[in-house]
């Protein structure tokens, strides 16, 4: 539930398009970008803390309505079991968004002949409107002792669908404000603790010689549960407007909420310290260090990313 932050933020006209970006340590968030161009990109990043990575691909319908897929893989117990090849708990989920841009972006020129005129100029320059429907296929490894010997260690398979609606607004204070409301159908398979299973099997020779063989499974153990969650999420990502790493850091002030049936509501408020690939390149985000609160603890976390 760590990985996207990062949206662009221009003073000429633009077109929006519609793909998360990389979000905080479970990787949620409620920012969409936005592009000055009518070029279709590739943004891709990987989730440290999350142990996951996506990749989406951004096209233009015409000047005000955009659409965008993306494709995101995690493997729950660590990066290092799709390395070795291991048995392991995967994720593999998929979304399709639609954005609409209603109000387009006031060039200096306008801002310029309304304070010319006396009008104070809007507190908001910029706004667009976002839908993202998703699907997700989950298989996990769950250990659970209390069952008999064969069934200890089985996989658990889940499919769920997901529905999220976006609203960013661009402010003259070099600022980006992100909400978010949705729907998904989850589990709890991060909350469990993580443990190796190792089997150990022995061979003996007709001679005094013997030969171990082991096998090690990365999973979970604990009672595993699938739901219905609410959520939502809200971002507000500031760009000093400072010459400190060439007006490359972005900060992203955040809080996400989750609530679903038989636990209680979750609140987790953060802070993110993003570097941007170019000045002022506010969709093309490199790395990102996330602090978070959640259950009393403070969790860190790191995320990385690159835009095509």
């Amino acid at each position: 539930m760590i990985k996207k932050i990062f949206i662009l933020f221009i003073f000429v006209p633009t077109i929006a398009y519609s793909a998360t970006v990389p979000g905080d340590i479970h990787d949620k968030t409620s920012l969409i970008l936005s592009t000055s161009t009518a070029t279709a990109l590739t943004p891709a990043s990987i989730n440290f803390s999350d142990t996951s990575a996506k990749i989406g691909h951004l096209w233009q319908i015409d000047n005000r309505k955009s659409y965008a897929i993306e494709i995101k893989g995690k493997a729950p117990n660590g990066f290092s079991n799709v390395v070795d090849g291991n048995v392991l708990s995967k994720e593999l989920s998929g979304t399709l968004s639609f954005a609409y841009h209603p109000l387009m972006i006031r060039g200096a020129s306008e801002v310029g002949q309304e304070k010319q005129k006396g009008y104070e100029p809007s507190f908001i320059r910029d706004h667009w409107f976002s839908l993202q429907l998703g699907y997700q296929h989950g298989d996990y490894q769950v250990l659970n002792k209390s069952t008999t010997f064969d069934s200890t260690l089985t996989e658990r398979r889940q499919d769920g669908l997901s529905a999220d609606f976006f609203w960013n607004a661009l402010t003259r204070l070099n600022a980006i404000l992100g909400l978010s409301v949705g729907y998904t159908r989850t589990n709890n398979y991060d909350d469990l603790t993580k443990v190796s299973v190792v089997d150990v099997q022995t061979i003996a020779s007709s001679g005094s010689t013997s030969r171990t063989i082991q096998k090690t499974v990365d999973a979970r153990e604990g009672n595993f549960l699938e739901f219905n969650q609410l959520r939502s999420n809200i971002d507000l990502l500031y760009v000093p407007d400072s010459d400190l790493l060439d007006h490359r850091l972005g900060i992203d002030i955040f809080g996400r909420y989750s609530n679903h049936t038989g636990d209680e509501s979750r609140v987790r408020p953060g802070l993110a310290f993003l570097l941007l690939q170019d000045p002022g390149a506010y969709k093309k985000i490199m790395a990102g260090i996330v602090l978070e609160k959640e259950s009393g603890k403070t969790r860190f976390g790191f995320v990385a990313g690159y835009t095509f």
